[in-house]
């Protein structure tokens, strides 16, 4: 996005707590796993960072490293893929891996709250990256269709996918 093109995402202050607000006792394990996530994956390259706290439209909160222009070649645990992407890029998949294993953990063990909290989650980090706007994530658990006032306000982050959604959807498919 160039200085004139508004941003898919509001910058949420850390001052307001945006990870516990948003994923209650959720936010320490989601910290640690997506930090612990970038040092194993991005090596060397890494050297942490200041994270942003992004909140899209649709209620996804993501805790991205603003780096678009340092890139890595990930490679899945199970070799599945071996890409070059940005750490920006590595940290949305990170947030996706997280809810994925959170969603499954509580599958697991039939805790249906926590499993469909963490699937909506899942699929809002999915369609921030995409430029999608299906659903609204309501604060407590579950989602609504977007409001027709919300659908023209979110005109900014309709159909623009971020710039390596493609690479972002080639680690975790």
């Amino acid at each position: 996005m160039n200085e004139t093109t508004p941003l898919p995402y509001r910058v949420v202050s850390s001052e307001e707590n945006p990870l516990y607000r948003h994923f209650g006792s959720l936010c320490i394990p989601y910290e640690n796993y997506v930090l612990h996530f970038m040092r194993v994956h991005a090596g060397e390259v890494y050297q942490g960072g200041v994270y942003e706290f992004r909140l899209y439209p649709n209620g996804a909160l993501v805790m991205a490293l603003p780096d678009p222009e340092t890139k890595i070649t990930y490679q899945s645990d199970g070799g599945m893929c071996d890409i070059e992407i940005s750490l920006e890029c590595l940290s949305y998949v990170a947030a996706a891996y997280f809810w994925s294993a959170v969603s499954n953990q509580a599958f697991e063990r039939e805790d249906d709250r926590t499993n469909e909290f963490a699937y909506d989650h899942f699929h809002a980090t999915r369609d921030a990256v995409s430029g999608l706007f299906r659903f609204v994530m309501l604060e407590d658990i579950g989602t609504r269709e977007p409001t027709e006032e919300e659908l023209a306000s979110a005109n900014n982050f309709i159909d623009h996918p971020h710039p390596e959604s493609q690479q972002f959807y080639a680690c975790i498919d």
